[in-house]
C-alpha cells in the first residue's frame, strides 16, 4: 500500500547511508542530519497524501516514554498510541535484522533489550504486549520481504490495522 511504502521509504531514504551504517559515534552535523528525518519526513507524508495517523508515526517514531526522544520530546501520555506501538515494533525488527556492522539479535534477546528499557524507552503497556507474544509470532515477522532493503520489518498501516481494536478510547 502507499502507506507501507511511505513509512518505508521515509524513515530511510532521508539520511545519508554513512550515517546509517556508521558503527561508532556520530558527529554533531551526522547527528543534526539523522535527527532532522523525521520532521522533512513528515512534510513529505502529509505532502503525499498519508492519513493522520501514518504522518504522526513518521515525525515522532524516535520520542522516548521518558521524553528524552525527538524531535518534540513528548513524554509518555503525550505520544499517540500508535507511535509507541510502532515505536517498540521498530526497534525489535531492527533488533533481529541484520545490519552492516551486527549479526541479528535473537528474539528473546531483543525481547530483554527492550524489557530492559520499558519506562524509560519504551511505554511499559507496549512492551508488556510484545513479552506476551509467542515468539513463533514474532518470528514469523522476520520471514516478510523488506521492500527497498529497508530493516523496518512493520508497516505504519499494518499497525494501524491490527490495533484499532485494541487500543482504549480514552488513553490517546
Amino acid at each position: 500500500s502507499r502507506e507501507n511504502f511511505l513509512y518505508y521509504a521515509l524513515k530511510k531514504l532521508l539520511v545519508a547511508p554513512g550515517i546509517l551504517e556508521k558503527c561508532g559515534e556520530l558527529s554533531r552535523e551526522e547527528w543534526e542530519e539523522l535527527a532532522g528525518h523525521t520532521e522533512v519526513g513528515v512534510e513529505l507524508a502529509d505532502r503525499a497524501g498519508a492519513s493522520h495517523g501514518a504522518c504522526e508515526i513518521v515525525l515522532h517514531h524516535h520520542e522516548r516514554y521518558d521524553g528524552q526522544g525527538y524531535p518534540d520530546r513528548l513524554l509518555s501520555s503525550a505520544i499517540p498510541w500508535l507511535v509507541r506501538i510502532v515505536t517498540v515494533m521498530d526497534v525489535f525488527d531492527a533488533l533481529t535484522s541484520p545490519i552492516a556492522h551486527r549479526e541479528p539479535l535473537s528474539i528473546d534477546a531483543a525481547r530483554a533489550f527492550i524489557a530492559r528499557r520499558a519506562g524509560a524507552q519504551f511505554c511499559p503497556l507496549v512492551v508488556s504486549g510484545l513479552l506476551s507474544l509467542p515468539a513463533s509470532m514474532l518470528d514469523d515477522c522476520g520471514a516478510r520481504p523488506r521492500p527497498l532493503y529497508v530493516p523496518d520489518g512493520f508497516a505504519a498501516c499494518d499497525v494501524l490495522t491490527a490495533t484499532e481494536a485494541f487500543l482504549p478510547g480514552d488513553l490517546s
